[in-house]
């Protein structure tokens, strides 16, 4: 069988992977799986790819909010980068130009292609009178997680407004929970639509049982070895 096409830079996409990044290496992975081979970049390249990532994401949220978006820095952050339009490795066609050949200049050149990508997604967003709608899924997930990078832990006072449209986050008190979240994801679909995925859906109603029937866990393991006796009887 044919190699699987690696997977396409997209600032979506890794915008939701960001999300579950819980350490440089998690990073260092993705870029791996881009690239093909283990990333050589410093400490300080890594924060500012993390910071222009960040700086996205507090955009998405303010366009959610309706709230101002940074259209002035954005401005500014696009007026230094020089794009190509080439074949790159691990780049899509239309790209931000790489300064050089190291790991560091390719992460840099990706952190700029995400940006103009995100641009381009804004200006057609903020055409269209929101006829598309740009959603958060509202799915859960019970996780305890440590970050090993300030730039990596999502801001909980931005977390909370997020949370906040949760009900039953709300209802329980969680809205600071550092052991249940809520999913990451942003997509692009019809404004009702709530999940980013059937398996996110899932994972989220089993979870709720969990919070609002504290013994749903134990019954639901009753009920199944109960099952598997009558069957083996």
């Amino acid at each position: 069988m044919p190699a699987a096409a690696p997977p396409k830079l997209d600032w979506m996409d890794v915008l939701n992977e960001q999300f579950e990044w819980n350490t440089t290496d998690d990073l260092k992975s993705w870029f791996t799986k881009l690239t093909g081979k283990q990333p050589d970049v410093s400490k300080s390249s890594i924060n500012e790819f993390q910071k222009c990532l960040n700086f996205i994401r507090d955009q998405v949220s303010a366009l959610h909010f309706d709230e101002p978006v940074d259209l002035k820095t954005l401005d500014k952050k696009l007026s230094g980068i020089e794009l190509s339009m080439a074949k790159a490795t691990a780049l899509p066609t239309l790209h931000a130009k790489a300064n050089g050949t190291s790991d560091a200049d390719l992460l840099k050149a990706m952190e700029e292609t995400i940006l103009v990508q995100f641009a381009s997604f804004l200006s057609d967003f903020l055409a269209d009178d929101n006829e598309s709608s740009l959603n958060r899924c509202e799915g859960l997930f019970k996780e305890q997680r440590s970050f090993d990078s300030e730039s990596l832990a999502p801001p909980m006072e931005t977390e909370k407004r997020w949370r906040k449209e949760i009900p039953i986050l709300i209802e329980c008190k969680l809205l600071s929970s550092t052991d249940i979240h809520r999913c990451g994801d942003f997509f692009i679909g019809k404004a009702k639509a709530r999940f980013c995925s059937e398996a996110c859906r899932f994972r989220t109603f089993q979870l709720n049982k969990q919070l609002t029937d504290p013994d749903y866990l134990a019954d639901k393991q009753r009920r199944y070895r109960q099952n598997q006796q009558s069957g083996k009887a």
